[in-house]
């Protein structure tokens, strides 16, 4: 059975979660702060890589203006897929941590 938690996809086997691997190009928000990165929870990138069949993502994260902030690999749970209805906001970045 599948069914989609507020984080990402997730299929029930035998009782026990497993997370549905999110594909590469998908646009994703942070489930958590990365306060090393300067990036917030609700900040959206673009998964650029699948490491380990799954066990962790590379995403990139841009400015509005489509500068690159930074490339952070991230644990699944770390990461859900956007849905349709969310829309960005514009916040300035704290540089300072």
């Amino acid at each position: 059975a599948e069914r989609v938690s507020g984080e990402s996809t997730v299929s029930i086997i035998s009782g026990a979660y497993q997370l549905t691997m999110i594909p590469e190009l998908e646009i994703v928000a942070l489930t958590v702060d990365l306060p090393e990165h300067h990036l917030q929870v609700g900040d959206t990138g673009t998964l650029v890589d699948v490491v380990a069949e799954g066990k962790a993502y590379v995403v990139e994260f841009m400015s509005l203006r489509g500068k690159t902030i930074a490339v952070v690999e991230v644990q699944p749970m770390q990461v859900r897929v956007v849905n349709e209805g969310e829309i960005a906001n514009a916040r300035l970045m704290s540089m300072s941590a």
